[in-house]
This record gives C-alpha cells, sequence and structure tokens, in this order.
C-alpha cells in the first residue's frame, strides 16, 4: 500500500470521491490546464484520471506515489516512459498523447495534497 491508498482508505466510504476529486484537481492546477470533466480510471499506489480540457483535449492523468516504505517509481523511469510514449509516436502509425509539461517545462512537477508529495 501507498501513503496516498493509506490516506484515501481513512476517509468514510461516502467521501473518498470526494477525495480522489480533490487530488485531480490538485494535480491539474500543477499543469495549468482548465478542466471541464475528470474521471478517475483507477487507482493502486497512485492514481490515474481521464481529463476533458475546456479547449476539448483529453488527457491522462497519472499521481505516483511510493508503495509502503519503499521508493516510488524513479524520476529517469517515469521519464523513460514518456521518451517510450514519444518514440512510438514518431516511429507507428498509432496515435500516442505527447507528454505535457507544467508551465515551468517540467514533465515531473511535484504535488502536495493533504500532506504528501506526489
Amino acid at each position: 500500500m501507498s501513503a496516498l491508498s493509506d490516506l484515501i482508505d481513512q476517509q468514510p466510504d461516502d467521501e473518498r470521491a470526494a477525495a480522489y476529486a480533490a487530488l485531480a484537481e490538485s494535480a491539474i492546477r500543477a499543469f495549468d490546464v482548465t478542466a471541464e470533466d475528470v474521471h478517475v480510471l483507477g487507482h493502486n499506489s497512485g492514481a490515474a484520471y481521464r481529463v476533458e480540457t475546456a479547449d476539448a483535449r483529453r488527457l491522462l492523468l497519472k499521481i505516483h506515489a511510493p508503495r509502503g516504505d519503499s521508493e516510488g517509481l524513479s524520476a529517469n523511469a517515469i521519464l523513460g516512459g514518456l521518451q517510450w510514449l514519444a518514440t512510438m509516436a514518431e516511429l507507428m502509425d498509432v496515435p500516442v498523447q505527447a507528454p505535457l509539461p507544467d508551465p515551468s517545462g517540467a514533465f515531473l512537477p511535484t504535488v502536495h495534497y493533504r500532506g504528501l508529495s506526489l
């Protein structure tokens, strides 16, 4: 389990959806995107969302969190996954979403949510 999972599990069942929505809002602000609609796709040690933006884009938002006492995915591992997507888009005739940097140009901003750095 991750610290994020522990935090969500501490919420009453009827408040968990609101906690996931607040987490998404925190992360979306880091990218300076205006969301029209946000859907939780799944969660494990982190969370994944489909974000439909005000300018009609559909984005995947992934929030990574460390599991238990272990470290979370390293920045290099996450960036490697983003590079793999960029290579797929370049070499294949497969639609692949391009990574979206935050306003400072970073692809992996840290999001602070209820005392956690994600």
